[in-house]
């Protein structure tokens, strides 16, 4: 399929139609993900829009896009530091010229712009991967009728490790599970809802252990072909990057995966802290296939770590520690994340 040379009615509704989207708790392999897809030739998925966690749910204070004046606002404001979709540096006044022909709603820009990073990139088709998206799903489905959704669910030790270790995120293991424990019940509640033909979860440990079996399959899902440059995704292009340079902690997807660091949990966690885990997702952990230690932690050193991991959390609370890029979210999300529910 040749690209068009205009971004105009016919390719937006062609990248409309295609729409897919990559979700799940935050440090759950979305980025590898993201990473080995867009190492086929024919997909592409950019940095992190968080569109509808930052931009629809503004869309009455912004304004209607049929007003010029306005649209030059919006772009303003879409194009500036408090808003994630500055990270696909688009010019904006082949934005407006995209919009032209459409209904020109919220639904259609953000197409528009998904359409234009995929020719700029010669891509036929291109996703979207916002972790936080998970909770916009529902309302998804209906706005892209034809959109598929990829779901990484990774074990919350894991994740509680992994976010631990990075710049942005928070220190404290109640705090990160809790969030992970919403979102795997946001999960479970699309499995019911959505087909399967439209909605898959994909676990973490399952896209290493055996990565072209697990993306022959995801390919099927999305009704491509599979290609082996996908298995060579650390070699991607500078243009399929998917993050911005100071996104360090995505870095990992700039080489071969490392399956020895799947259990690293169990050398970076206090046995504390795993029992703390275990306590507060342990059912869910069940349902999604994670079995809990069975050594158990003894009950004074236990309190001890519980007290010591909510004055931590308390810490973060009080001190307002919103970091990295949390000032692109509106409030209501910021915290809705700090208190875990």
């Amino acid at each position: 399929m040749s690209l068009p040379s205009d971004v105009g009615t016919q390719w937006l509704q062609t990248i409309r139609d295609g729409l897919f989207f990559i979700v799940g708790p935050h440090r759950s392999g979305t980025t590898l993900l993201q990473a080995m897809l867009s190492s086929h030739s024919g997909l592409t998925i950019p940095p992190e829009t968080g569109y509808f966690d930052q931009v629809w749910p503004r869309r009455s204070a912004l304004g209607s896009l049929t007003d010029h004046a306005n649209l030059e606002q919006v772009g303003r404001y879409v194009n500036g530091p408090d808003c994630a979709v500055s990270d696909l540096d688009l010019d904006w006044s082949q934005v407006t010229r995209a919009l032209a022909p459409s209904p020109q709603g919220y639904d259609d820009l953000f197409v528009a712009c998904l359409a234009l990073y995929a020719q700029s990139r010669g891509k036929r088709r291109v996703g979207e991967k916002s972790p936080r998206h998970i909770f916009a799903v529902p309302e998804l489905s209906q706005i892209y009728p034809q959109a598929k959704f990829l779901c990484l669910i990774r074990d919350p030790r894991s994740v509680v490790r992994s976010e631990r270790e990075t710049s942005w995120g928070s220190k404290s293991v109640t705090r990160i599970t809790r969030r992970w424990c919403r979102v795997v019940d946001a999960v479970g509640k699309l499995e019911r809802v959505l087909p399967a033909d439209r909605f898959r979860v994909v676990r973490y440990e399952d896209l290493i252990a055996d990565p072209e079996t697990l993306l022959r399959s995801i390919c099927d899902f999305l009704g491509e072909s599979f290609e082996p440059d996908m298995l060579q995704f650390h070699q991607r292009s500078e243009a399929e990057r998917g993050f911005r340079a100071d996104e360090v902690w995505k870095q990992n997807t700039l080489h071969a995966v490392d399956t020895g660091r799947v259990e690293q949990w169990r050398l970076e966690l206090t046995p504390g802290q795993i029992k703390l885990v275990e306590r507060l997702a342990g059912s869910r952990m069940l349902q999604r296939g994670y079995a809990p230690l069975e050594k158990s932690v003894g009950g004074l050193g236990f309190v001890q770590t519980w007290i010591a991991d909510h004055w931590q959390w308390a810490r973060e609370v009080t001190a307002g520690v919103f970091k990295g890029r949390s000032r692109r979210r509106p409030w209501r999300s910021v915290w809705r994340e700090i208190w875990g529910g």
